[in-house]
Order: structure tokens, then sequence, then C-alpha cells
């Protein structure tokens, strides 16, 4: 098998044992290491190894006065490795350490601790898959880096409509021209469309819009794979992320389970259910059936509470399919006190 190779860059030598422990765990990952100082000795010299992802520690600096050090190092080989991914990590997860993925100076930010556990290093072999798959499709048009995404035929318009522009012509030849940097449209794919209700919904988004209490939902996806439509995301990156469902194909497959015969999902979908295991979807705030939406408690928090239209108020409009951000009423204004 074709070794995938790292760079692990860190400034404690006895972490070596780690990258020692993933390549004993993987059967496809050979990792170099170098403590900082030799790792910024041999960028200088031009002497970069040929690999596939950087792992750089994020403080670098064994007292921790120095945190911008990682920073640094990524800017510089930035330079020279433009298309290869270069995670950050840390011992401690820092907010510093947040704020550098926010303004998205690493393709993604790790404790340690999830980079050498054994589910770490097979999501590390994934990603290392997902990106050369990328890769293998550089040049080819819109529909092959489309088809990265494994979409339903349903969702293709959907896809052509919300995916970047820059790549609207697929993923260009050359690196360095717009809409050819894999890593860009790679960052849009984790940061952007598998985080953003629209096309995909994940479990609280699904249970809420199928009218059910997320328990349940446990108990109607097996229904919902009965109707052999490709429900499930499982394209670049879902590895990355929990369940994820194709938003068009599971009403798609409600309808279908009904025989056609369908006037409100949210009626329906549960009567799809056994009714021992069944338990409707309760607003958040009024407690009262079927909510609507999805939306967070207050602004800037994730939106994860089932709430009427009523019971919130939309933040944000998200452009094309995305569903709109809302954040939920107080409950004193729902209650009318």
């Amino acid at each position: 098998m074709t070794d995938n190779r790292i760079w692990w860059i860190d400034d404690r030598p006895e972490r070596e044992q780690n990258a020692d422990d993933i390549e004993d765990e993987s059967e496809s990952i050979t990792v170099e290491f170098n403590v900082s100082d030799n790792a910024t000795t041999r960028i200088g010299d031009g002497n970069i190894p040929d690999v596939d992802l950087v792992l750089i520690d994020w403080v670098l600096d064994d007292d921790h006065d120095v945190i911008s050090r990682g920073i640094s190092m990524e800017g510089i080989l930035r330079e020279h490795l433009p298309e290869t991914p270069i995670y950050g990590f840390s011992g401690e997860k820092t907010e510093e350490l947040e704020e550098a993925q926010n303004e998205r100076r690493f393709e993604a930010v790790f404790d340690l601790r999830e980079i050498i556990s054994g589910e770490g290093i097979r999501r590390l072999e994934s990603d290392i898959r997902d990106y050369d798959r990328l890769e293998s499709i550089r040049g080819e048009g819109f529909e092959s880096l489309r088809g990265t995404m494994d979409p339903p035929a349903e969702a293709e318009e959907q896809l052509k409509s919300i995916i970047p522009r820059e790549f609207s012509e697929g993923l260009k030849q050359k690196s360095g021209t717009a809409g050819g940097s894999k890593i860009e449209f790679s960052h849009w794919v984790r940061k952007r469309f598998l985080h953003t209700p629209g096309p995909l919904w994940d479990n609280q988004w699904l249970a809420t819009k199928l009218g059910v209490s997320t328990d349940t939902l446990d108990n109607l996806i097996p229904r919902l794979h009965e109707s052999d439509r490709n429900i499930e995301y499982d394209g670049i990156f879902a590895h990355r992320v929990d369940d994820r469902w194709w938003s068009g194909e599971i009403i798609g497959a409600v309808v279908e389970l009904a025989d056609g015969s369908v006037g409100d999902i949210q009626q329906e979908a549960p009567q799809l259910v056994p009714e021992e295991h069944r338990e409707i979807a309760t607003c958040r705030y009024c407690e009262e059936e079927y909510p609507d939406t999805v939306a967070a408690i207050k602004e800037g928090d994730n939106a994860e509470h089932p709430v009427h239209f009523r019971c919130s108020n939309v933040h944000h409009s998200r452009e094309g399919p995305f569903e709109d951000y809302r954040v939920a009423k107080k409950l004193t204004d729902t209650n009318g006190d």
C-alpha cells in the first residue's frame, strides 16, 4: 500500500513516540518528526519533505510564552506547500487555538488526544484520502468536482447554486489560479456545507422537520432506508461530522413510504414509527407540538433547539437553499408575561 506521509513539527522531542504510535496503528501512514528548530532549518535550506499533511504544535514553546510561533510556522509553510493541508494541535485546547481556526490559519485544529487516538488516526487517513480525491479530479470540470460530494440526482442543482462561484468550472488545472485550490474548496465543504442546514440536515434538524423527537428518529431512520434512496451524505469529509441527511431525499422517502399520499410531512412521518416508540417533537419554549425549525437560545450559539417560527426570530438569512439562522425568543415574550 502506498504510504501517506505526515510531517509532524513539535517542540517536545518526547512526542516522537506519539508519531511512532501512529505508524504502528496505521497501515498507510508514515510520520516524519522534527522538533521546531530542525524544521525551521529544513525550511530555510529548502529541504521540505514531500508530504500529504502537516501537523504543527500550536504553541511551539515549552514555557507557553510565545503562542504565535505555530501560526508563524504555518504562514511560512503555506508559501512552500500551498496545496498541502496543515493542521494545528495542542496538548491543551486553548481559546487562542480556536481563534486561529476562525481566522482560517489552519485547515483544522485539534486537541492532541484527538489526533493520536485510534479513531483520530483513522480520520487522518480518511482526510488524506479525500484531499487526494480532490486532486485526482483537478481540471475535469464541475461535474467531477460535484461528484466528490456524491449527491443524489435531486440535489445536483442545489449544489450547483451554492458551491462557490470560483469553482463553477470545477477544480482548475493550476492550483495557483482562482478556483484551483483544493484547500479552499475543502474548507468550504468542511466548515460551511457540512455545518449549514439546507441541502443537508443533522439529526436535530431532521427530527424537527419530520415532527419527532431525536429519540424517535432512531426508530424512524431504518424505515427511511427502506425507500432505497440515497438519503445519507457519504461524500468527502463525511467522517468529520455526525450523520448528515439529504433533505430532499428524506422528504421523498417519506412520500414513497406513505404511498404518495402526503399532506403534511410532520403529520405523516411520525406514523411510520410504531406508536409505542413515537414521541412528537415539541417547541423548546411554548412546549406545543410540531415546531417548524431549529434555533439558538442566544445569538452566536449553535442552532439546536426545536422551535416554532412564532417562537423565534430570524437573525440573518442565508443565501440560496440554506436555512435561516434563527434565535429563540425569550420565554417571557412567548408566554406574554
